[in-house]
């Protein structure tokens, strides 16, 4: 078995989904992001919500293995592929409850970056006002400095 690097962080994930005219060209409707208790933050494509358990293994490989995972009470991610993957590698799974959603720290991200890209897109800012760096699955994200927009 593949042994994963354990990193000492808890980390917090959820779903987020885009709009039917937002669909990705490889027919990606939805992501799942990762976010630490430090304010650490990945993303991954998914074509629908079931491939919860792709992205968890993903993460797991690239990133390391969280001491703590912080998920909401869906189906998906509190299935029993999930429970026994998160047995083996030795993280622990946390099931929020059903009414308790914002005690997720994705919920904040979620919320922040869709305020952002609608901000972006309400401007109509045509130059790079978000420097979009994708190493691996790993969206690292800088501002940069406007220059020459027009509103």
């Amino acid at each position: 078995m593949l042994r994963y690097r354990r990193i000492n962080s808890q980390f917090f994930t959820d779903t987020f989904f885009v709009t039917t005219k937002g669909r990705s060209s490889r027919g990606h409707t939805c992501m799942q992001i990762y976010v630490s208790d430090c304010g650490y933050v990945t993303l991954y494509p998914m074509r629908s919500k079931g491939e919860f358990i792709d992205t968890l293994r993903m993460f797991c490989k690239e990133i390391s293995v969280p001491y703590g995972l912080v998920v909401d009470p869906s189906g998906e991610q509190t299935s029993e592929e999930v429970k026994k993957f998160c047995h083996q590698v030795g993280s622990s799974l946390q099931i929020l409850e059903e009414s308790n959603q914002w005690a997720n720290r994705a919920e904040l991200y979620i919320g922040l970056m869709k305020k952002l890209i609608r901000n972006i897109f309400v401007r109509r800012i045509v130059q790079c006002a978000l420097g979009i760096i994708v190493l691996s699955g790993v969206l690292v994200y800088t501002l940069l400095p406007l220059m020459n927009f027009s509103t």
